[in-house]
């Protein structure tokens, strides 16, 4: 039971990223009820044999019926911890997913990285006259690139994933006992209908790719900022009053690695009793790369899910931590040194020294990629109903 260990690449003997993200499994806990009442029956039927069993049933069942409820919400608990609810002003207080009775899914947007990089400068300080003066700085980074060994992934296998999700998505919310909208009530609104198309063109920026999709080829009203100009935040209100319900913006992103990287720069000098010693200065990086599908954090990709309701109180819905696929997905996992571009390592004027590692390739099939990306954002759409449930509870 559990997660079995990603493919990796590096040479860190702990993957620090894979530790902080693994899921309380529901399954585990019932186990261990089970085994603990077993267990209690066995010490009541031995030690306890002057009392009737008829007695006995009862508090068993008590104890199991308890069992199961700490673990159901020792599981939600656990879940929800990975989405936090923000908003404007110092003293917000969240309106919306405390009493989360509807919801109308106005935009589903993903984006899906092909290319991913992760960047980490580190500066050292050093002692100077009578302050601390910035010394020199090392940057070290490391590119993940995704790879499909029977073919290049589509437009059409992009927008099966994403409507799966809005699917799914839908389906949790009322079997949650939350009221959805249906889509063609969505595009029927004047919000809907003043919006353009999602763009699928490839996009890049620092060292990350990615291609955006949404749902049913739908509109992009928001494009995963966190707030909404005044005029299109009156039409999402409107909106939200006639569909009598709080209109959410999901976007989310679909990463394929989980990157770590750490620097290190030291100066000193060799000897401090040789006159005119020069200074030395060690710098070193350690990176690691694993195969892990998941959505990602917003700390990383800055987009942003979005809740409005009619009079304007707007939610934030941050992922935290990464939200694991929880399932292998990767056929290879490899170094490829042929894709770095070559380049002199220099000193710039900012005394930082660039410490690139040789790219990783993570290679898998279309369908094992389509399955795992499915699970992951399966696992966002269950995350985002524990959260609502644990805030509605208080």
């Amino acid at each position: 039971m559990g997660i079995s260990p990603p493919a990796t690449v590096g040479a860190s003997p702990h993957n620090r990223f894979y530790q902080e993200l693994t899921i309380i499994n529901y399954e585990e806990y019932c186990i261990c009820c089970i085994l603990f009442l077993l267990q209690l029956n066995k010490i009541c039927t031995t030690k306890i044999k002057s009392m009737n069993h008829k007695k006995i049933l009862p508090v068993l069942f008590l104890f199991f019926a308890s069992a199961i409820y700490i673990s159901a919400a020792a599981q939600d608990g656990g879940i929800a911890d990975r989405l936090k609810i923000t908003g404007g002003g110092t003293f917000f207080k969240p309106k919306i997913m405390p009493n989360l009775t509807s919801l109308a899914l106005a935009q589903v947007t993903v984006d899906f990285k092909t290319m991913s990089t992760k960047s980490v400068t580190k500066r050292e300080k050093k002692s100077f006259g009578f302050g601390k003066t910035p010394g020199k700085a090392a940057t070290a980074s490391v590119t993940a690139y995704l790879e499909t060994t029977d073919g290049d992934l589509e437009a059409k296998d992009y927008q099966e994933i994403v409507d799966h999700f809005y699917s799914y998505f839908q389906h949790k919310l009322k079997e949650n006992g939350i009221d959805t909208v249906s889509w063609n009530a969505i595009t029927g609104t004047e919000m809907y209908k003043d919006a353009g198309p999602t763009n699928n063109a490839m996009k890049s920026e620092g060292g990350n790719a990615w291609v955006s999709y949404s749902a049913h080829n739908g509109n992009e009203i928001s494009n995963g900022n966190p707030t909404f100009g005044f005029g299109k935040q009156k039409k999402i209100g409107r909106t939200s009053e006639d569909l009598s319900a709080p209109v959410a913006f999901i976007y989310t992103s679909i990463d394929f690695a989980a990157i770590d990287v750490d620097v290190d720069v030291r100066s000193g000098y060799k000897s401090t009793w040789t006159p005119n010693a020069s200074q030395t200065t060690t710098m070193k990086s350690e990176t690691k790369v694993s195969a892990l599908m998941r959505v990602g954090s917003t700390q990383e990709n800055f987009s942003y899910s979005t809740l409005m309701n009619e009079k304007l109180n707007a939610e934030n819905v941050n992922v935290e931590t990464g939200i694991l696929a929880e399932m292998d997905y990767a056929t290879g996992l490899a170094e490829d040194p042929d894709r770095v571009k070559k380049k002199s390592k220099i000193f710039s004027v900012a005394l930082s020294k660039k410490m690139e590692s040789n790219p990783v390739v993570i290679s898998t099939t279309k369908e094992k990629y389509k399955a795992a990306a499915k699970k992951a954002l399966e696992n966002f759409a269950d995350t985002f109903i524990a959260k609502a449930k644990v805030m509605k509870k208080g």
